[in-house]
């Protein structure tokens, strides 16, 4: 489960790691490590621009950085992973539930309607058998307005 704690200790695992990393490259200033916090830039580019370092260089300057952290790495990716994992089933949870809860109100509501008809259907059966010649009526009544305003939306 993501916590309030598993986000500090990642948090705080960033802030271990920027550390290192300004205190092994001490020309690269804090832009340069924003940018590399919002993923605008990876850290063998940030090498090669401060430090005027080939690819190759500054590939191999970061492969020997990341040997000698390997562990904390592991661990931090490790604590992300749990992280991510747990909000995943927690969002795919809440998304089969709300699934539910629509489901179940969709069919609540089709039955409500169905009802509603029926009712309405059953309600006009019964005034045509009490009331034949009235019903008459206003069916040919309905009939009659419905042919004058179709005629009338011809012209």
């Amino acid at each position: 489960m993501v916590t309030t704690m598993t986000i500090e200790k990642l948090i705080a695992d960033w802030r271990d790691l920027r550390k290192r990393i300004q205190n092994q490259w001490e020309d690269l200033r804090d832009e340069d490590l924003r940018e590399l916090e919002r993923g605008k830039v990876d850290l063998v580019d940030l090498l090669r621009r401060r430090y005027s370092l080939t690819r190759r260089e500054a590939r191999d300057e970061v492969e020997r950085f990341t040997r000698g952290m390997h562990s904390t790495f592991r661990k931090s990716l490790s604590t992300f992973g749990h992280a991510t994992a747990d909000v995943w089933r927690r969002g795919r949870s809440q998304v089969k539930d709300v699934l539910a809860s629509g489901r179940d109100t969709g069919q609540e509501l089709w039955h409500k309607g169905r009802r509603a008809v029926e009712e309405g259907y059953e309600a006009v059966e019964h005034f045509v058998r009490r009331q034949p010649i009235t019903a008459a009526a206003i069916g040919v009544g309905a009939g009659l307005l419905l042919t004058f305003l179709l005629l009338r939306r011809r012209e």
